[in-house]
């Protein structure tokens, strides 16, 4: 009678729990947290997984944790480089340490201007909200820069903008140059 009666006993546990053991995972693994957040940064654009992705994340993971210095990451075009280091890894990093700081360059602030848009929209949704409650300071609403409660913020400049003086415990350069700068030698050097 008792088995028969464990059989059919359904187990409720507590979504706390849950979002509790979800928000490790994805503290854990920057991957995990890209492939459950994409929707939210690129709603119209299926999450696609590659080995690039995972090997992305784990060597921006090895940078967190100090494991790993600088970081230069060369894959072509359209292949989420941008997009896993500009904007998942900010929001990421503050899950586990809110008061990180972060620069981000590019030689065009457009894109760069996009990315923090993205990163701060991934923080403020209601999934981050609710995993990780990381609360954002109330700043002017500026596309160029935000900052949370911890003291941690996301700056972006494009390359000749005005960023001087400031320090952060991220430089996070992507696309230095134009393409068709790279080939110049004075472009390079400057």
């Amino acid at each position: 009678m008792l088995e028969q009666q464990l059989s059919q006993a359904t187990f409720q546990i507590p979504n706390k729990f849950i979002l509790s053991l979800e928000a490790s995972i994805f503290r854990d693994s920057l991957h995990d947290f890209v492939r459950e957040s994409w929707h939210i940064v690129e709603p119209d654009v299926p999450f696609v997984d590659g080995w690039h992705i995972h090997a992305i994340c784990n060597y921006l993971e090895a940078v967190y944790e100090n494991r790993l210095g600088d970081l230069i990451i060369n894959v072509p075009p359209r292949h989420m480089k941008s997009l896993l280091v500009d904007v998942f890894f900010p929001a990421w990093v503050w899950t586990k340490s809110p008061s990180k700081k972060f620069i981000c360059l590019s030689y065009a602030e457009s894109t760069i201007t996009e990315h923090t848009k993205k990163c701060k929209k991934l923080i403020k949704s209601e999934w981050y909200q609710t995993h990780f409650n990381v609360a954002l300071e109330i700043t002017p609403d500026t596309d160029t820069k935000f900052a949370n409660r911890n003291g941690g913020f996301v700056y972006s400049f494009g390359f000749g903008g005005a960023y001087t003086g400031g320090g952060a415990d991220f430089l996070l350069i992507d696309d230095p140059l134009k393409a068709a700068a790279a080939d110049s030698d004075a472009e390079r050097n400057k």
